[in-house]
């Protein structure tokens, strides 16, 4: 039998009705929920309609009634950043934030009470060609702008919890060799070098593994020329030109990274002339170790630009600045150093990111563990 010839069902005690609309050839469900607000919805068919009856009737019982909202998806995720974002991370990383809530836009105009789990694993699959990083950096966001909305009673389930994550690919550590490193060492060191001035830098990166951030943000009272040591204690943000203080100064984010750092004689050697010959200069009283021609602390963009130089100088195939941390850490670790020294050294909050980034780059440890195993059983 066709829904259209059923009789209307009228129920009692707020149980809501269900009725024919000939006009527009559709039924319709009414009910009115706890707040007294009359819920209606249009099906053409009866037996939607009285699944939705029920089940919301249900709802209201057991207190897992959501009412509708109008809310986007769009309109959540920039309530979610401003609200519950920003207060609780770094203004550089609220950026990034911003920047990968700007891939949702095909689907922010969806309720966010409609939004499905086929349509999100649909959006996810159809991103436009991006890094499988990044595409992880939208599911994850979608996951917990989601889990934040169940919690305040947006929405009455999470459909990121049956969504397919994004793979990520996984791919080798890069670092220089032991020859490209005495190449660029080497060849910035000399007097005729055009990139004399930046030797210092690449040095003391080069020989701790420090982070671009926290070399940048090195202060003369951090260096100990007696102990031979430099402490960290700040990271140094480059906001961009949108912002009136385009450097801010952040804590490390874990204590791991408030550490003491021993330096090489000629790191020590390097930093203490370059600290010296400052003093006879006028930096506008800016007391971070490494500062540009104009005085002004070190951005991104600034060391970015001049590595590229330096390594087309060297005769180096390119790999980002931050591949000599990679080098560092993996040259300690092939060397025998303790993992427990090198994680504290990189300023690892747990000894197992270190092993879990750098212990595959580790070469030849199957033979010294068939060695060990022979002297062990004597075999």
């Amino acid at each position: 039998m066709l829904n259209s010839t059923r009789k209307a069902k009228k129920r009692s005690n707020n149980e809501g009705s269900i009725y024919f609309d000939s006009n527009r050839n559709t039924w319709v469900a009414a009910l009115v929920d706890p707040s007294g607000k009359r819920l209606v919805k249009r099906n053409k068919s009866f037996d939607v309609l009285d699944v939705w009856r029920t089940t919301t009737k249900a709802s209201f019982i057991d207190n897992s009634y959501i009412p509708p909202s109008n809310i986007t998806l769009g309109a959540w995720i920039i309530e979610w950043l401003e609200t519950y974002v920003a207060p609780t991370v770094r203004v550089k990383t609220l950026i990034r934030y911003k920047e990968t809530a700007t891939k949702l836009e095909p689907i922010a105009g969806v309720k966010l009470q409609d939004v499905s789990i086929p349509m999100v694993q649909k959006f996810l699959n159809n991103l436009p060609v991006m890094s499988p990083s990044s595409k992880r950096k939208v599911y994850i966001q979608l996951s917990a702008s989601f889990k934040k909305a169940l919690i305040l009673g947006l929405v009455n389930r999470n459909p990121m919890d049956s969504i397919i994550k994004p793979k990520l690919k996984h791919t080798d550590v890069e670092i220089f060799t032991w020859i490209e490193m005495r190449k660029i060492l080497g060849k910035i060191s000399l007097p005729d070098s055009p990139f004399k001035h930046w030797y210092p830098f690449i040095l003391l990166i080069a020989t701790t593994g420090m982070r671009l951030g926290e070399a940048s943000g090195l202060k003369s009272k951090d260096f100990d020329k007696n102990k031979g040591t430099i402490k960290i204690d700040r990271n140094l943000q480059y906001i961009g030109k949108s912002v009136p203080d385009k450097f801010i100064e952040n804590p490390p984010k874990t204590e791991a990274g408030y550490r003491e750092i021993a330096l090489p004689e000629e790191t020590i050697a390097v930093i203490d002339k370059l600290l010296q010959k400052r003093n006879l200069l006028d930096f506008n009283g800016n007391d971070y170790i490494f500062l540009s021609k104009n005085g002004r602390p070190l951005s991104p963009s600034n060391v970015n630009t001049s590595w590229h130089r330096i390594l087309k100088y060297c005769e180096v195939p390119y790999r980002s600045i931050h591949k000599l941390r990679h080098t560092h850490a993996t040259e300690l670790l092939a060397a025998g150093i303790p993992l427990i020294e090198v994680s504290k050294r990189l300023g690892h909050g747990d000894p197992s990111i270190t092993l879990k980034v750098y212990g595959h780059a580790i070469k030849g440890y199957d033979k010294q563990t068939l060695s060990k195993i022979k002297e062990i059983y004597a075999i």
